[in-house]
């Protein structure tokens, strides 16, 4: 049996981001097969950085509710898995690693989403991770709600 060609997507929605944005694009690049940055039109280097480095930019307002955004980069990905990160945070080697072997092997599908990770300093190889189901898969999706700005 071949092993299944699973794709990663990375999805950030960034604003004025200019002094995170490459150390977290470069955190990933091993893993990811596609990087989706959604950015609030910055008025610094963000965009052209993200795009250097082989993301793929779309250009938005920045809304108050910036949420709207992140939902806008998860929307236009096309991976099986889904990563989204915000540019301050970077993915350890340790952390990039077990994604790999998770996605390797495929047992769950799904979509990684840190859990808080605001509260908790540090690499995200500390942090909780929230599965849920990917789209393909026969299971409904969990709905997360967004409250109003």
């Amino acid at each position: 049996m071949e092993p299944k060609n699973i794709k990663l997507s990375v999805a950030l929605a960034v604003y004025n981001e200019e002094s995170n944005i490459a150390d977290c694009l470069e955190s990933i690049k091993g893993i990811a097969s596609e990087i989706i940055v959604v950015d609030g039109e910055s008025s610094d280097r963000t965009a052209q950085i993200a795009k250097h480095l082989g993301a793929t930019v779309i250009s938005t307002p920045n809304l108050s509710n910036f949420h709207i955004n992140k939902q806008k980069a998860i929307d236009a990905c096309t991976g099986d898995w889904i990563l989204q990160l915000d540019a301050d945070e970077r993915v350890s080697s340790m952390l990039a690693k077990e994604i790999k072997k998770i996605i390797e092997t495929d047992l769950s599908g799904g979509r990684l989403l840190p859990q808080t990770p605001q509260l908790l300093p540090g690499p995200l190889d500390e942090q909780r991770w929230d599965v849920s189901r990917p789209r393909n898969s026969p299971f409904p999706q969990r709905q997360s709600q967004v409250a109003p700005s």
